[in-house]
Formats: C-alpha cells, sequence, structure tokens
C-alpha cells in the first residue's frame, strides 16, 4: 500500500510539475516579448529624433537656436524615456541645451562619453545600446544611440535617449512568481523582486545553470533553498530560462513547486482513504458472506426435501413425455395415411391416361408406341412406391438424403408427368430458363411431386379464368436459387394460412381435396432445407420454391 502512495505521489507530482512547466514558459515568454516590445519603440524613438531636420542642423552648428526650447525633454516625456541627450562627435553633450535634462532625474550628463560602447556602435553607423548601472545613483537604465548624420552622410554626432528600467518592472509586480534578468556579467539586472537587483548570480558547483542549483547573491533567492529546474524531484522551485540575444540578457522565472507537492500529498490521501473503504467494504462483504452460509447450513434439510420432490417430478415428467411420443406417433400415422391418398392420384390418373391410350394405340396397331405407353406405366407405378415411401419418411420426420440436382430437369420431369391434364384443361406453361443446368440441393422425386402439386392446384384455380396460364422462371442469388410458379388463377384468400393442414378452397365433399397437398410440400422442402412462400399478385397467386445452391454438379434422383 504504501509503495503505491508513493507512486501515486510521484505520478501527480510529475503531471502538475509539467503543468507548472508550460505555465511558466508561456509567462516568461510574455514577459519577454512585453520587455521587447516597450524597448523597441526606444530604439526606434532615437532613429527619428537623429533624422529630425532641427536635430541635425543643430549637430552640424552647436551655436545655433534652430531646435525649438525644450523639444528633446518634451519627447522624453511624452516618449517615457529618462531624457535624450545630443553628443557632439567627440562624446561631449552639446551644452546649449545641457538645461533640457528632466529634473526630476538626479543623474548629471556625463561630461564625455566617447569611451562608451552604445557611443562608438552610434559612430560606427550601427545602433548603439547598453546596459548601465550606476549604483552611487541607484539607477539602471538602457540607453539606445544614433548617429546624426551630416554632409556627404558623415557621422556628426550622437542622438542618446535612456531609459529607466524601473519602468518595467512596475509591471511584474503583481506576479506570483519571481523573475529577474542577468547581464553578461552575470549580475541581475531587472526583477519583480528589488532585494535581487544588483546581486551576481552564482552556482553551488560549476556546469550549466539549467542542470544546476543556483543561488541569488550571498543569502539567496529563499533562505538556503535549493533550486532544481523543473521535472526534478525538488523541496524548493523550479528554474525556467530564456536567452535574449537582442540585449545580451538571460530571463529567469522560479517557480515554487508547493502547488505540486500539495496536490501529491492530497492525491496520496486520497490513496489511503480509498483503500480504508475498500477495506470496510471488503469486510462487511465478508461479514454478509459468513452469515449467508450460517443461513445455508440451516437450510440443507430442506434442500434434502426438495431434491426428492424435485426427483419425484423427474419421472412423473418422463411418463408425460413417453405419453406425448405416443401421441405424436398416432398424428403422424394420420398424416401418412391421409397424404398417400392424395398424392397417389396424380401417378393414377397418368396410368389411367396411359391405358387410354395404349388400347387406343392397339387398336391402330401401333405396336412401338404401346411399348412407350406400357414403359410410362411401369414408370408410374415405380413413381408411386417412391412416393409411398418419401411420404412415410416425412410423415414420421425420418431423415432424408439430400443430393446435388439439376432444377432444370427436375421441372421438365415434372411438366411431362402433368402434360395430358394441362393439355386437357387447355393450359399454356411458358418455362424458358437462362441456363440449362441450375444445381441445387434437393431430392428430385420430392421436389418433382411439389411442383407437380403446385401446378395442380393452378389448374384448379383457373378453372373459370378466361386466361389460362402458368409462368416457371429460375433466378439464382449467391447463396440459393428460387423457383417461381405463377398462375392466372383467383389467388389465394388467406396466405397466411395456405400451408395450414386441412386448409383448402376446393368442395371437400365432391371429392376436389383435402387440403393436405400444399401442407405436405411445405414439409417436403423444408427438410430439403429450402423454403417454400406463397403470394398473391394482379392475376393469380406466384408460389416461390428456395433451395441452396450446390457445392458440386452431379444430377441425382
Amino acid at each position: 500500500m504504501t509503495v503505491i502512495a508513493l507512486l501515486v505521489w510521484h505520478k501527480t507530482y510529475n503531471s502538475v510539475i509539467a503543468d507548472l512547466r508550460n505555465n511558466g514558459y508561456n509567462n516568461l515568454d510574455r514577459i519577454i516579448g512585453q520587455f521587447e516590445g516597450n524597448l523597441s519603440q526606444f530604439r526606434t524613438l532615437a532613429t527619428l529624433v537623429a533624422r529630425q531636420p532641427d536635430v541635425v542642423k543643430l549637430a552640424l552648428n552647436p551655436t545655433s537656436s534652430y531646435l525649438p526650447d525644450g523639444y528633446l525633454g518634451l519627447t522624453a516625456a511624452t516618449s517615457g524615456a529618462s531624457r535624450i541627450v545630443l553628443y557632439n562627435s567627440e562624446g561631449q553633450p552639446i551644452s546649449a541645451h545641457a538645461q533640457e535634462i528632466d529634473s526630476d532625474n538626479d543623474d548629471t550628463i556625463n561630461p564625455n562619453v566617447s569611451s562608451k560602447y552604445y557611443f562608438k556602435r552610434a559612430m560606427n553607423g550601427a545602433l548603439g545600446f547598453e546596459y548601465v548601472i550606476d549604483e552611487d545613483a541607484n539607477t539602471r537604465k538602457f540607453i539606445f544611440a544614433r548617429s546624426v548624420l551630416g554632409k556627404q552622410n558623415l557621422q556628426w554626432a550622437v542622438v542618446a535617449v535612456e531609459v529607466s528600467l524601473g519602468r518595467f518592472e512596475d509591471e511584474w509586480s503583481s506576479l506570483k512568481e519571481t523573475v529577474i534578468f542577468v547581464d553578461d556579467n552575470n549580475t541581475v539586472a531587472l526583477s519583480n523582486r528589488a532585494n535581487l537587483l544588483h546581486r551576481p548570480l552564482s552556482q553551488t558547483r560549476n556546469g550549466p545553470i539549467e542542470n544546476d542549483a543556483v543561488y541569488v547573491g550571498e543569502v539567496g533567492y529563499e533562505p538556503k533553498a535549493r533550486l532544481l529546474p523543473l521535472g526534478k524531484i525538488a523541496y524548493g522551485a523550479g528554474i525556467i530560462q530564456r536567452d535574449v540575444p537582442i540585449y545580451e540578457l538571460r530571463a529567469f522565472l522560479f517557480v515554487d513547486d508547493s502547488v505540486a507537492r500539495n496536490s501529491a500529498y492530497l492525491s496520496m490521501g486520497l490513496v489511503f482513504a480509498l483503500v480504508g473503504f475498500l477495506i470496510s467494504v471488503i469486510y462487511a462483504i465478508w461479514s454478509h458472506q459468513r452469515h449467508l452460509l450460517s443461513q445455508l447450513e440451516s437450510e440443507q434439510t430442506l434442500a434434502i426435501e426438495l431434491e426428492k420432490r424435485v426427483e419425484e417430478k423427474s419421472k412423473q415428467l418422463q411418463a408425460t413425455q413417453h405419453d406425448l411420443v405416443q401421441a405424436a406417433k398416432l398424428t403422424a400415422l394420420g398424416k401418412m395415411s391421409a397424404g398417400i391418398g392424395h398424392e397417389l392420384n396424380q401417378p393414377i390418373g397418368a396410368i389411367k391416361n396411359f391405358a387410354i391410350n395404349g388400347k387406343r394405340l392397339l387398336e391402330r396397331r401401333q405396336l412401338e408406341l404401346v411399348d412407350e405407353n406400357l414403359f410410362d406405366i411401369a414408370a408410374q407405378a415405380d413413381r408411386m412406391a417412391r412416393i409411398i415411401s418419401h411420404l412415410r419418411a416425412f410423415a414420421r420426420h425420418e431423415p432424408v438424403e439430400i443430393s446435388t440436382i439439376n432444377l432444370v430437369s427436375t421441372v421438365n420431369s415434372a411438366l411431362k408427368l402433368i402434360e395430358a391434364e394441362l393439355d386437357s384443361a387447355g393450359v399454356s406453361v411458358n418455362f424458358q430458363p437462362l441456363e440449362k443446368e441450375y444445381f441445387v440441393q434437393g431430392g428430385k422425386v420430392r421436389l418433382e411431386q411439389v411442383i407437380v402439386n403446385i401446378m395442380n392446384n393452378a389448374v384448379d384455380a383457373m378453372k373459370n379464368s378466361a386466361q389460362k396460364e402458368i409462368w416457371l422462371d429460375i433466378v439464382r442469388s449467391q447463396n440459393s436459387t428460387l423457383l417461381t410458379i405463377r398462375d392466372t388463377g383467383h389467388g389465394i384468400d388467406d396466405t397466411d394460412n395456405v400451408f395450414e393442414p386441412f386448409y383448402t378452397t376446393k368442395t371437400v365433399d365432391q371429392g376436389d381435396g383435402l387440403g393436405l397437398g400444399l401442407s405436405i410440400s411445405h414439409g417436403i422442402v423444408a427438410s430439403l432445407k429450402g423454403h417454400l412462400s406463397c403470394e398473391n399478385h394482379a392475376r393469380g397467386a406466384t408460389f416461390t420454391i428456395e433451395l441452396m445452391n450446390a457445392n458440386g454438379e452431379t444430377d441425382s434422383v
């Protein structure tokens, strides 16, 4: 638990420190941007004053009175500069305008600045600048200098704009963090903490400031405080540094990590509280489980008695199930008996037709055709035997064998079986498949039986129709093949119950139908892992047989 708490402490501390680091860099960049922006106007001011025509005339003729009285002092006051001084090419102030120095400034004009860095740069044609500390006068200022060009663009004089650094520190006084700007001598030039000004910046040991502890002066930023960079665990503060190369300064921002440490301690406390809560919950669960175990032990006797009752009820249930199985067998026998009489009417009718045709052929002494009729009669007898076998298997829900068959040849065989009935009823059949072979999973005889049954129903439905036509179409999809049979009859009154046993639109008492044909056909298609459906269209009914596509291409009966 202690290890987890310490890990949480470190993770929280580092996370908050990372946020402080980002905020610190943003704050320091904003401070530097404001500082550079404020100083840039005085850089520009030095150039503008040096190019002012009256200033140029005064530089060429120091004893003249071209410059209006108080111009330099007024310009300094308007811009916020401490003062603006015009020096001749020898580095001496032009004394005629010495009285324009701001009276509020305690320091005096240097009688000769020819040795100053900013003066030399200006006389060389560059922008001169220099950071100056006057400890006696307790002043710190930036001086920007620009040469005054005379004849043939020669440097005749220098305009120096002096800016007090205290005006910038006032803007930082409200900052929570400590900010310092250090010059090339590692001396604090600017800071929002007055006690750090003019102090030297040192380190505890040699090495870059970013990687070592830093002290400011003899006392230090905090009494004996070790200031470490952000991202490291420390009981002090973090140092963020940016260079300000344009003014040859380095800026530092010190961020106290007390917020990170407080957040880390709070997270660690929450971990302890959470662990304590979990321990309490676990104890409560354990106590509750003990109570439940005691109740279970007291109910063991009742459980044994319940087991005995369940065993007795199980025996009664087994007896009931046996009775249900017997009832199901009787139902299957009833379906088989009714189905045999209904389905055998088709081959019996075919045999009758073949026999009548055979008699006529004998009278005409067309013996070869008689032999064909006798062969067809034998084939119908075989078909009757197969139908009886299939109906027995269907009624008893016996497993059926599924093989690969050619749906086109199966439809053609079925049409041949009822060709005579179709001709006598005046029904025309349209069957023109796009391909010669559509291989599906099914059973040839059983599927012929279903097609013939649907076709016979269609013939009966079109008895009173002016147009008697049946269309058969085959459509293949990715996984299945659809066979649709569409007639021009009166349609189906109740398509939802058309496949229920004993549902019929025919006259039962006249022997037209028992209402089992479509129910048996629906069961046959289901046994072939297919689906039989029905719907009405504008001029009749449409039956759709859906069968699974076959992998192989072997036609089987």
